[in-house]
């Protein structure tokens, strides 16, 4: 893009077992960019020649050689017009503070995970050199990949690459997409084999989440609801609040917390108790219960000790503790969970049924078997939800339509 030398370079690749060899390497390196200024050096993973050091003076005399010749070579390196460096590293904590000293690398840009806009850039560009379908929306593949980063996006793209590739199709459909989204998001399919019983109650539990994401505001309804096992993945939940969300209120957490912990609401409303089923709910919920106690002081009885003041008599009540805090919100959500759930038994049967014949949902079917066509999102179908005045209630954000 620049139009310059560009010399890309990996740190570990200074690192040698005999001293002096990685000094020379560093040297090399810096010597071949100032003869041909202007130009770019990146430095890869700099944490493996720069991490910082200890008062070990029986430490690895190769590696400080290294390092210091860097040092050296960045101090001289300063005055030279028209060179450029840039290094990189995913452990920024593990470097030596003499290389941030001003003068070497002295700016730092944090590079995080893409949003909606960055991962739709990404999935076009990596999209762009395959024969995708001109049907397919993107815009709606970067909506169901919060979290995601570009490695695991482009995986996305190779694997409904290879998808089509195996159905031997001319071009690559939404259909392969969405089971590469799965594929990357949840694992491969599994193929055990599911009794009817079982069949029949991860049904009620998939679908205890599906109309409680169509219900609650801040919660983006999922694209895809399916009883179809799959193993490994990234771990991430389809549960989720509004992608790309960096704040967040009380309300709208309390409704994920809802959303998680509907399943299991489904399972004891439908049949008298929970099931194993909501392991991975569970601890979700619990991580953003705790989070929400010890760093939000979003507990259900807040006082001024939440926020530095003392109150030393309820500091030591037992009843007062973290986990207890943490406890009552999930109690509480399940509580509503439950409840919402049982106002909408019809709905939930009729996408559970649904899911036990067809096994797998997309996001309109499941909106027009449960009557609420109208609170899917608004590109697809609306506004999500009607506006309404604030109730005190902490289930005001839920907003029950007749069926249709």
């Amino acid at each position: 893009e620049t139009g310059v030398p560009f010399y890309s370079v990996s740190a570990s690749s200074f690192v040698e077992v005999y001293v002096g060899i990685g000094a020379a390497r560093v040297r090399q390196l810096f010597e071949e960019a100032k003869k041909n200024t202007p130009s770019i050096v990146f430095i890869d993973e700099l944490d493996a020649v720069g991490r910082r050091r200890s008062a070990d003076v029986g430490g690895d005399r190769e590696f400080d050689h290294t390092l210091n010749q860097l040092l050296i070579e960045l101090d001289g390196f300063a005055m030279s017009e028209g060179v450029v460096l840039i290094g990189a590293t995913n452990r920024p904590e593990l470097i030596d503070p003499a290389l941030l000293r001003p003068g070497r690398f002295d700016r730092r840009m944090h590079v995080d995970k893409p949003d909606v806009n960055g991962r739709l850039a990404i999935l076009k560009l990596h999209a762009s050199r395959r024969p995708f379908s001109g049907k397919l929306d993107w815009m709606s593949v970067a909506h169901r990949t919060p979290g995601l980063t570009g490695a695991e996006l482009a995986n996305i793209i190779n694997e409904a690459s290879f998808l089509a590739a195996r159905r031997q199709r001319p071009t690559i459909s939404d259909e392969e997409v969405e089971e590469a989204v799965d594929r990357v998001s949840s694992g491969a399919k599994s193929n055990r084999v599911l009794s009817d019983d079982q069949k029949r109650l991860i049904a009620y539990h998939e679908a205890g989440h599906a109309i409680l994401s169509l219900l609650l505001r801040g919660i983006r309804p999922v694209a895809r609801v399916s009883i179809i096992g799959r193993m490994g993945g990234l771990g991430r939940s389809n549960w989720s609040a509004n992608d790309d969300s960096e704040v967040m209120t009380r309300r709208e957490l309390m409704s994920q917390l809802m959303v998680l912990l509907a399943g299991r609401a489904a399972e004891k409303n439908t049949f008298g108790e929970p099931s194993t089923r909501a392991e991975d709910d569970l601890e979700q919920a619990w991580d953003l219960a705790k989070r929400m106690v010890n760093r939000w002081g979003m507990s259900e009885e807040r006082d001024d000790r939440d926020h530095g003041g003392r109150d030393e008599g309820r500091d030591s009540a037992p009843d007062r503790t973290p986990e207890r805090e943490a406890k009552a919100l999930i109690t509480r959500a399940e509580q509503a969970a439950r409840s919402i759930l049982a106002d909408n038994k019809e709905r939930l049967s009729a996408v559970a049924e649904a899911l036990i014949e067809r096994e797998t949902l997309v996001r309109a079917e499941i909106a027009r078997l449960a009557g609420l066509t109208s609170l899917l999102p608004e590109e697809e179908r609306g506004p999500w939800l009607p506006e309404h005045e604030e109730e005190e209630d902490e289930l005001a954000s839920v907003r029950e339509l007749p069926l249709r």
